[in-house]
């Protein structure tokens, strides 16, 4: 997944756009169904930020868990007196 930090929020923003380019090209067709556009380019943009925080989080609990395992295991080392 790259550079988490940095490939979110250029693929929130890349979403973004492809919603309001949708969005203009239905409404230019039918400006009768310009009302039902709203969920698909208003709400799924924010499903779309949801989760890929998600998926950030869950990719950084995984590497904070890995490490902790990496630390756990140097503790639980035996005692050598």
């Amino acid at each position: 997944m790259g550079s988490g930090l940095f490939e979110i929020p250029l693929r929130i923003y890349d979403a973004l756009e492809q919603r309001k380019d949708y969005k203009r090209k239905i409404e230019e067709k039918n400006p009768e169904l310009a009302h039902k556009t709203r969920e698909y380019c208003i709400l799924k943009p924010f499903y779309f930020i949801r989760n890929q925080l998600h998926l950030l989080m869950k990719n950084f609990a995984e590497k904070g868990e890995a490490n902790f395992r990496k630390k756990e295991k140097r503790i639980k080392a035996p005692d050598r007196t």
